[in-house]
């Protein structure tokens, strides 16, 4: 209702603005707006041959006015902490091409930190300006860890994967047992989904989260994920498309994640050389050391002193 338009009311607007009838049917058949509607009757104006028209910027205000006398639409003030980790994600790995989204990254982790992470106690969503109540469920803990753990790879900032580790060891005392995850663990339990629907399944999220900590702190996180696979095991064989983010588990797990070792300075210079490589489970990590380790879960399998010798060691994985 706030969005759509008549064409009764557009051509009455136009012709109070001082258009005459001629002007006011050229501008409705150049924002498709008809008697009978483009969209249940009425109209959502579009412009679909992209000209800019002359006399677009006055007829927006008409448009406008029009709309001013209307409810506006209910806005959603809920602060999530899965949803907003997501996004975080997202502007961390844009920092990658786009330098200038960095700082919009970091301060909104360290943002959703402070409002969500309370006392050591993580919380799912609250409203703008309110403290939150509700605590995490475990996608809550799954999207954070994965975002803190790309913001640990794109700037190297070893308080980001600090975090990771820490929230990720609550996530296992609250909602994981014996290869199982839960969603929540309140006064009626109930599972996690395994499957992808709207967004990634947040058991396969955390069960990736696991496989990265594993490669970069070591600890017993590869073996909670593997029991993780193969509890779900039947249904991730049968229906690999509706779990694809498990089956990027699994083959996680059989080909090993590649972790590059060398000093954060080395590291940025390898950046595009990683970037290039084939082999997709890539990561970093920093540590004092003059050339490249290259690494896998278990060892160190191979030390490169140029960036050209990375490369060629790269594509031959």
């Amino acid at each position: 209702k706030y969005f759509v338009y008549e064409y009764r009311e557009v051509m009455e607007a136009l012709k109070e603005d001082g258009f005459d009838e001629s002007e006011a049917k050229e501008v409705c058949r150049a924002l498709s707006i008809t008697p009978s509607g483009n969209f249940e009757g009425k109209n959502i104006v579009r412009n679909e041959t992209l000209r800019e028209y002359e006399w677009w910027p006055r007829v927006k205000e008409v448009l406008k006015a029009i709309r001013k006398e209307r409810t506006y639409p209910f806005i959603d003030e809920k602060i999530i902490t899965s949803w907003n980790a997501m996004m975080i994600k997202s502007l961390f790995i844009a920092s990658e091409i786009e330098k200038e989204r960095l700082k919009y990254a970091v301060e909104s982790l360290e943002a959703l930190l402070e409002l969500m992470y309370v006392d050591g106690v993580l919380h799912h969503s609250t409203l703008a300006g309110n403290r939150p109540k509700i605590e995490a469920f475990l996608e809550d803990f799954a999207y954070l860890c994965d975002a803190l753990l790309q913001a640990y790879q794109t700037t190297l900032d070893e308080k980001w994967l600090s975090m990771a580790h820490e929230l990720a060891q609550k996530a296992i005392e609250l909602f994981y047992e014996d290869g199982k995850w839960y969603f929540s663990r309140g006064e009626f339990p109930t599972e996690a989904d395994i499957s992808d629907t709207g967004y990634p399944a947040s058991s396969a999220v955390m069960t990736n989260v696991l496989f990265t900590l594993a490669s970069l702190v070591g600890e017993d996180f590869d073996q909670k994920a593997f029991k993780t696979l193969e509890y779900n095991s039947i249904k991730i064989v049968k229906q690999p498309m509706w779990h694809a983010t498990f089956v990027r588990a699994a083959l996680r797990y059989i080909h090993e994640d590649i972790v590059v070792k060398s000093l954060p300075n080395r590291l940025e210079k390898a950046k595009e050389t990683l970037l290039e490589a084939k082999f997709p489970f890539k990561l970093i990590k920093s540590e004092i050391t003059p050339e490249y380790l290259l690494c896998n879960r278990h060892s160190c399998f191979a030390a490169c002193k140029s960036v050209d010798e990375l490369r060629e060691v790269l594509q031959g994985l």
